[in-house]
């Protein structure tokens, strides 16, 4: 996989979309490990999300080994499900936290 690209690197509509894309799953991700968030903020930020990753699907938009990690998990390995990935993300945070407390 390639890197992560950066704002830098966005040369197209195509690419401009990916990358916001990106953002918002990141933002999500985020907002996700945090303790105290506005439950309806971060409902609002998945739905966005979930708006962006369904546009890609729609739009057929190439989005593999072109440094947009998240959105290759999302779309590949869960079904297009920002929630699920979410909960699958949080809890393998809290797994990880764990086994450093070991």
């Amino acid at each position: 996989m390639n890197m992560i690209i950066g704002a830098h690197q966005v040369h197209s509509i195509e690419d401009a979309f990916l990358y916001l894309a990106e953002c918002q799953l990141a933002t999500v991700q985020t907002m996700a490990g945090k303790k105290s968030i506005p439950k309806a903020e971060y409902r609002r930020q998945v739905s966005i999300a979930q708006h962006f990753v369904d546009w890609v699907s729609d739009f057929k938009l190439s989005y593999n080994d072109r440094g947009f990690p998240r959105l290759e998990i999302v779309l590949d390995r869960y079904k297009h499900a920002v929630h699920d990935w979410k909960k699958a993300s949080v809890e393998a945070r809290r797994i990880a936290k764990r086994m450093r407390k070991r």
